[in-house]
This record gives structure tokens, C-alpha cells and sequence, in this order.
């Protein structure tokens, strides 16, 4: 079992002292009743990580519970341990490095072997992939060299 005292051991533990409240089943009547292996329980009611939900209310109904409300806090559990959303950015963290676009064609220079090949391309091919590495320039030779 883990240590602390964290929502996600809560949460555990509680599925723990649900498991008491009913009669203590052994692990091996669970599995039984919930079509799901004994590890999978156990894990469940360790408070390691989160169990699917799924295999929370298998667990709930092996123990004659509520599995609305064991839903519900599955739920709110979840999103509780989901880590932060990165913020929501207008402009290009890299500000210095914007790629060229089609109304900068007359400064892009220097890719021209590139750019030919990848019109030529397009002349026999339907689809064309450009592959590179990021910051190498592809969004750049398309805006401002193949699309103009």
C-alpha cells in the first residue's frame, strides 16, 4: 500500500474500508464476483496509482456498493491528478523564429535545389510529405517557396 495521505491514497484506503464494511471478502471472492483478477483488486486498494474505472465499480459491485457514487468520485479523482494544462499561447514561444510565409517569397533564398524538387515532386505525385527535423526551415520552403 502506498504512504501519505494524498487523494489518490484516500481514495484507497477507502475502497479498503469499503471492502472491511462489507465482510472483509477475500480477494479470491472478489475476483470472483467482479470478473477480475485477483491483482487487479489488490492494485485497485494499494492507492499506487489510479485504477480504470472499470475496475473500480467491478470492485464496488463485489462488495454489494454504490457504484453511482464511486463513479463520481472516481471521476473527480482523475481529473484531480491530471497535471495542469500548459497555457494557452497567442504568439510562438520561439518570437525570433517565425516561419517565412507566401507573402515573404521575395526574401526566402538559398532553398532553391529544395523548392524545384518539391514542385517537380508535385508535377508527378498527388501527395508530397516533407520530413525534416523541427526548426529546419520545412514550413518555411512551403509558405514561402513552393506555395507562392
Amino acid at each position: 500500500m502506498a504512504a501519505g495521505n494524498g487523494p489518490l491514497v484516500e481514495f484507497a484506503r477507502d475502497l479498503r474500508l469499503f471492502r472491511e464494511k462489507a465482510g472483509k471478502p477475500t480477494y479470491r471472492v472478489l475476483c470472483a464476483r467482479a470478473h477480475y483478477s485477483e491483482a487487479a483488486l489488490s492494485q485497485a486498494a494499494a492507492g499506487r496509482k489510479l485504477p480504470s474505472l472499470d475496475v473500480t465499480l467491478a470492485y464496488v459491485r463485489a462488495c454489494d456498493g454504490d457504484t453511482e457514487e464511486w463513479e463520481r468520485r472516481w471521476r473527480e479523482l482523475s481529473v484531480a491528478l491530471q497535471p495542469p494544462a500548459p497555457p494557452d499561447l497567442e504568439e510562438s514561444p520561439y518570437t525570433g523564429l517565425p516561419p517565412f510565409r507566401a507573402e515573404d517569397a521575395a526574401q526566402f533564398f538559398g532553398r532553391e535545389a529544395l523548392v524545384e524538387e518539391v514542385l517537380d515532386r508535385l508535377t508527378r505525385h498527388r501527395v508530397v510529405v516533407v520530413v525534416g527535423a523541427s526548426g529546419t526551415g520545412k514550413t518555411s520552403v512551403l509558405r514561402a517557396g513552393v506555395t507562392p
